[in-house]
């Protein structure tokens, strides 16, 4: 009955949109040798000038405009050359075929135009035009990520929106699924030279999955025109305290009907991190830890990406990743038990953490335009799997008790993920629809097997084994329309179903089957009055399911006192998202947002006699409401300034009785600044700065944080040699130094993860530079969750 009150409550919003007259023009763009034009635009200018329109071509040479009826001017332009144009009647729908240009040879008076804007708001997202960057050439995709507005750059960490709690990252509208140092280095391949513009999605459409609550970045990478190909080696040596290096080829090939994309990659990653952990109890009893680290982190893989044009009607692509990892830790722990304020005993633990996780990845994709007006069907099918096993092996001496704990735990965890999804898109006169249907089931088995070291021989402990089994079953459906009401209104409005079945059973009787589901609305309205303004604002909700390793109740030891485990009662948070925005002269953004989440998961430590534990839990509420700003600049042509600020308001509520609320009032900011130090652009140098006032994160209170980072890039050999030497961190400054607060005691916290680091790498092109890299990847969004 709800469901159905909701579609006559959305059919409803949406009639008064169809009585404006729209009409569709729609053609395909060739040069003489019957391949599509590079990043050709068509616009279309109203010969009374209260309307126009324009749109970039696609892969196809294809592009399809709604417009209003009236007469018009109809412009294809290139690099800012006019090279079409023509009068038109829109009166109907409008097929003009195929428009014949050769780039070349262009109209006899050629007008020199206004570049596109460096900075413009759509109906749902941002859009940062990379081409008009002073910093474009050169660079990778992390780089341009650092110098897009709202957005900050951690390299460890990866990338996230200001005011945001995480992100998704897509190319080329499919989200992949790396995350942290694997999804930097990937972006790392990607050359901003091939990057047409980055979309920064606040509010993600219906469209895309409601899983996290976290905005998406698309990056669009430019069409290939040119056969051929072309390769890049690159090198990477980095300094902190341990050595790290990083190497990979990239292999681009580019025919009329065939291209493909190869990647190998291997890279070594080492950190010396160092951290306290203090449990303070109003009673007296309490617990000093402190851990000095060695992290030593190698992978290898490659990645096989291809798309194949089958006629004019239908495409395919496929993707293929395989990759191996391996993470070695070796820890020296000291833990001081204080019982009634008085040093009791002390516990010193030598570990050896020793996990391999080989993975691969397969995607599949099929497009078919269903005829010459924009309409299409894809369909995709995706399958990933992977299969963990940690080792950890502890030895544990007890200051007053002479026999020592000698500790193995091993670990298998086996995930695999199968998709398949399909997507309409329908544009019509009164509304663009997008509607479709997406299937997902996650199928993990984990084992954990505790072992005590009796009689030089490990012998294993039942009561502290363990093993899950865990299916989970996603159906989502969603249907939006878009509307360009006149030349200064937008609106977008979408609804998204999605029902959940997950089953769990493990040996400790914590065995479940659960259902649920939930309804996703999403609305944007978008005020343009002219050039220099927009406003828009947006709402969405969406939902942050527990991840596997939330939900694992086997407990994972540090030493025979010290525990962390997962929950297999943890309930999905619900978040409810709200924005206003505006832009001034494609240079300043403001966003005024709040967000309100209830069920959210955290960390709860306790002290159970001797045993110090954490176990997840949906443990608080929190309303967050905040102001975002963006200046973006270029002065005298040579330095580009981008930086953002975040000032806002968190209140996070316990709903558990262990748990203390929080309350703070907080900012951050960072400045990011690029300078081109000759006129030919290769050598450049950079400075950035970022800036973490005291604020909470869930229930942790942080204190103050920043970092300061420099570097400089040098192009050789007519720009197919670059030359890279940074300095991260150079103030050794990001460190994290917090607390939370439980019913009856304190746990402090200190953590320091060798962020200092020198940096040096040299990369060479070679080949066509026209052929772009290949990048055809996945709505995924579900490999998140693995970990």
């Amino acid at each position: 009955m709800l469901i159905r009150k909701l579609k006559i409550l959305f059919f409803i919003a949406l009639f008064p949109m169809s009585v404006f007259s729209q009409f569709t023009i729609t053609g395909t763009i060739e040069n003489n040798s019957n391949k599509s034009l590079e990043i050709a635009e068509v616009v279309l200018f109203s010969i009374d000038g209260n309307n126009s329109k324009s749109e970039l071509i696609n892969s196809n040479g294809g592009f399809s405009l709604i417009i209003k009826r009236g007469n018009y001017n109809l412009q294809i332009k290139q690099l800012g050359n006019i090279l079409y144009e023509k009068e038109i009647i829109v009166n109907k729908n409008i097929d003009l075929g195929v428009i014949k240009l050769d780039p070349i040879k262009k109209l006899n008076e050629i007008r020199v135009v206004g570049k596109k804007k460096l900075i413009e708001r759509k109906v749902d997202r941002l859009i940062f035009n990379v081409d008009n960057s002073i910093v474009s050439q050169g660079m990778n995709g992390i780089d341009m990520l650092r110098s897009t507005p709202m957005l900050y750059v951690d390299e460890r960490q990866g990338v996230s929106i200001i005011g945001k709690s995480g992100l998704s990252i897509m190319i080329n509208n499919k989200i992949i699924h790396l995350t942290g140092i694997e999804l930097t280095n990937y972006l790392q391949t990607i050359k901003s030279d091939n990057i047409a513009k980055i979309e920064v999605i606040t509010t993600p459409p219906a469209k895309y999955d409601a899983q996290g609550n976290s905005g998406i970045v698309n990056i669009v990478l430019k069409k290939n025109t040119a056969n051929g190909w072309n390769a890049k080696l690159g090198s990477t040596t980095k300094k902190n305290t341990l050595l790290s290096s990083q190497n990979d080829l990239t292999f681009n090939y580019q025919a009329t009907k065939l291209n493909f994309t190869v990647n190998g990659y291997k890279y070594k990653n080492g950190f010396a991190p160092i951290g306290t952990r203090d449990l303070i109890s109003s009673t007296g009893d309490n617990i000093h830890t402190t851990e000095n680290r060695i992290d030593d982190t190698k992978a290898d893989g490659f990645d096989f990406t291809s798309e194949y044009k089958i006629n004019n009607k239908s495409d395919m692509s496929m993707m293929f990743e395989s990759y191996k990892s391996s993470y070695n830790m070796d820890s020296d722990n000291t833990s001081v038990y204080d019982i009634m304020n008085s040093t009791s005993y002390q516990l010193s633990t030598n570990s050896q953490q020793r996990w391999k996780t080989p993975s691969l990845t397969l995607d599949l994709f099929y497009d078919l335009k269903l005829d010459t007006l924009g309409k299409k069907v894809s369909l995709s099918g995706n399958f990933s799997k992977s299969n963990a096993d940690r080792n950890n092996s502890f030895l544990t001496v007890n200051s007053i008790n002479p026999i020592s704990n000698d500790i193995l735990t091993t670990s298998n965890m086996k995930n695999q993920i199968y998709s398949g999804q399909i997507d309409f898109t329908l544009p019509y006169k009164w509304s663009m629809i997008e509607t479709g249907g997406k299937f997902t089931l996650l199928d993990n088995l984990s084992s954990l097997n505790y072992k005590d070291k009796i009689n030089d021989e490990y012998v294993k402990d039942l009561t502290k084994s363990n093993f899950f089994d865990y299916k989970e079953y996603n159906y989502a459906f969603y249907f939006s329309a878009e509307k360009e009401i006149n030349e200064k209104w937008s609106t977008k409005l979408g609804l998204r179903y999605e029902w959940t079945n997950s089953k769990g059973f493990n040996i400790n009787g914590d065995n479940f089957n659960k259902k649920y589901g939930y309804i996703f609305p999403t609305y944007y309205l978008s005020y343009n009055p002219n050039t220099n303004h927009n406003f828009s604002v947006n709402f969405s909700t969406r939902i942050n399911r527990p991840s596997l390793f939330d939900m694992n109740p086997s407990r994972w030891y540090s030493n025979p006192y010290m525990y962390s485990e997962g929950n297999v009662n943890l309930k999905p948070s619900i978040s409810y998202n709200s924005e206003l925005s505006y832009t001034f002269k494609s240079k300043l953004t403001i966003s005024l947002y709040n967000q309100y989440s209830v069920n959210d998961i955290t960390s709860v430590a306790k002290l159970d006699g001797s045993i110090y534990n954490n176990t997840k839990r949906n443990a608080y509420k929190q309303n967050s409401s905040g102001l975002t700003i963006g200046y973006y600049n270029t002065f005298f042509s040579r330095w580009e300034l981008s930086t953002n600020a975040n000032i806002f308001y968190i209140n996070a509520k316990p709903i558990i009785s262990e748990l203390i609320g929080m309350k703070q009032y907080s900012m951050t900011y960072n400045i990011n600044n690029t300078i081109n130090i000759n006129k030919t652009k290769t050598f450049s140098g950079s400075i950035n700065f970022f800036h973490n006032l005291p604020n909470i994160y869930g229930t942790t209170y942080l204190k103050n944080i920043y970092g300061l980072s420099s570097g400089i890039r040098m192009f050789l050999l007519e720009k197919n040699l670059k030359i890279n030497l940074s300095v991260s961190d150079i103030l050794k400054t990001t460190k994290s130094d917090g607390y939370t607060k439980y019913d009856g005691y304190t746990e402090y916290l200190t953590q320091y993860n060798d962020y200092r680091k020198l940096s040096f790498g040299c990369s060479y092109n070679f080949g066509n530079k026209k052929v772009k890299k290949v990048s055809q990847n996945r709505d995924f969004e579900e490999n998140n969750r693995k970990n």
